[in-house]
């Protein structure tokens, strides 16, 4: 194998094109990924009844959280009323 010796000059070379990549990368991490500037929702459903004393989880209750989050996350209105519950149980 052919001995390599690593001078100043590439060490000095080799450090500024990997700051140069991370200021490249830092400044636009949004472009590179795909992301857009759009804000994440965020649904929360509590019900203090979902896990009882043992600590097992109330299947039932489980699906009527779900259920209503997604109605909640995508705005579905399915009551005469048009008024979406944002809250279940407790």
């Amino acid at each position: 194998m052919k001995e390599r010796n690593f001078t100043r000059r590439d060490f000095l070379k080799t450090g500024a094109m990997a700051a140069a990549a991370s200021a490249v990368y830092m400044n636009s991490p949004m472009k590179l990924f795909g992301m857009d500037e759009s804000k994440t929702r965020v649904v929360l459903i509590r019900n203090n009844n979902v896990v009882d004393a043992t600590g097992k989880v109330n299947a039932t209750i489980m699906q009527q959280m779900l259920d209503e989050a997604v109605k909640v996350l995508f705005d579905i209105r399915l009551e005469e009323n048009h008024q979406t519950k944002r809250r279940c149980g407790n």
